[in-house]
Parts: structure tokens; C-alpha cells; sequence
């Protein structure tokens, strides 16, 4: 269950899982509060790029403004990957609210034709 989106040190607790239509589900967690580096500027989309590359995922979009990535041999998405949905904390990003699924054949489709996989 452990990826690089969820830190080894956090207390990460998994509440539940939802199961939706067809084979998807979503899965409800807990986290310990993060407080952001009020300071800090907001992470730039090549600090987010990065983040998800350190990550294997690679980058596409799902329309103007709108970056994700994707993990091949996961075949996992992860979307609403935008700076609002990151913050700094102790010189890190981390991520508060990305949403990871498999990718629907929408999404399947942009990947082929963008990453040509």
C-alpha cells in the first residue's frame, strides 16, 4: 500500500475501502495534520513534475491546465495533481488531496496518444 506519495514516518491509516461501478473503488485514509511553510511560494509545475518523476510516474494532460501523471507498471493515474493540492513542509512537497486510479479509456487513450504508451 506504500508509495512515495505517502511518507514512511507519517501515522497512515487506511479507514476503508469503497467499492464504485466495474472494478473501481476508492480508498478513504487518515494522515496526521501537515502544517504548510507559510513562508514558502507555492511548488511550481516543474517541482511537481519532478516530484512525480522521482516517483516513475510520467506527465500528461488531461486538458489546458490540467496535469497528471501516470505509472506504467502500476497502470496507476494520478490526477488533480495541481500546486493548490501540495504544500511545503520542512523544504518537501508534499501532496494533500491527489487522487489515484486506474486510468479510464478516456484517460487511456490521451496516455497513448501523448506518452505513446
Amino acid at each position: 500500500m506504500r508509495s512515495g506519495l505517502i511518507s514512511n514516518s507519517d501515522d497512515f491509516v487506511v479507514l476503508g475501502v469503497l467499492l464504485r461501478e466495474g472494478e473501481r473503488f476508492q480508498i478513504v485514509t487518515s494522515q496526521p495534520w501537515i502544517p504548510e511553510d507559510k513562508e514558502s511560494p507555492p511548488p511550481t509545475l516543474d517541482e511537481i513534475e519532478s516530484f512525480f518523476e522521482k516517483l516513475k510516474f510520467q506527465m500528461f494532460w488531461l486538458g489546458p491546465e490540467n496535469p497528471a501523471f501516470y505509472r506504467e507498471d502500476l497502470d496507476l493515474v494520478a490526477r488533480d495533481a495541481h500546486a493548490g493540492n501540495f504544500i511545503r513542509y520542512k523544504g518537501r512537497l508534499a501532496p494533500i488531496d491527489i487522487i489515484l486510479e486506474k486510468p479510464n479509456p478516456d484517460q487511456r487513450e490521451t496516455i497513448g496518444v501523448q506518452l505513446g504508451i
